[in-house]
């Protein structure tokens, strides 16, 4: 059976400081490679979000060195994935 996968995500989540944001729509590479040219440009960038459930709001975050940013792919569909437990108390 071939997949139905395509390259774009139907929601990429930004960690962004204390908040969680969204992309739709876009290629998961697409979108790292734009934090990556923003964090090593000499000028300010901003990359376009949304914020909220339901009726969502634009919002921009600003990109550059040593500004933290997380970005991972939402499992919209098919199975949960499976955690690893980690035992806290080694670390």
């Amino acid at each position: 059976m071939e997949s139905t996968r395509t390259d774009v995500a139907q929601r990429i989540a930004i960690q962004y400081g204390d908040a969680e944001y969204a992309i739709s729509g876009r290629d998961v590479a697409d979108v790292v490679a734009e934090i990556e040219a923003g964090v090593t440009s000499a000028e300010p960038s901003w990359l376009t979000v949304a914020i909220g459930q339901g009726r969502s709001t634009d919002a921009r975050l600003l990109l550059g060195p040593g500004i933290p940013i997380a970005v991972w792919e939402v499992n919209t569909d098919g199975p949960e994935a499976e955690r690893e437990d980690y035992d806290t108390d080694a670390i």
